[in-house]
């Protein structure tokens, strides 16, 4: 495998004011979907939207439209796609 970095980020916290954390990709998804999908007290859990392309997204609405017309309003939107994602989307 190559390696793709060397060094230190002992000095992340002070530049950027946040610490810093490291998460393999496929671990992320894992514990947002299940956040997502666990019932609490205020929610049934989320619903997930699977291979559903979004063809327009109201980021301060809250609102999804996808390719097959179908429109959903969501307090929270996560997209997942990594490098695929629609550039025309990008807020």
């Amino acid at each position: 495998m190559e390696e793709s970095y060397r060094g230190s980020h002992d000095d992340f916290e002070t530049k950027f004011k946040f610490p810093w954390y490291f998460s393999h990709r496929v671990n992320l998804h894992n514990k947002l979907k299940q956040l997502a999908l666990e019932s609490c007290s205020t929610s049934t859990g989320a619903k997930l939207h699977l291979s559903t392309p979004v063809v327009d997204v109201g980021y301060d609405e809250g609102i999804l439209k996808f390719e097959d017309r179908t429109t959903v309003i969501k307090d929270v939107i996560i997209g997942a796609d990594g490098i695929h994602i629609n550039a025309n989307l990008e807020h």
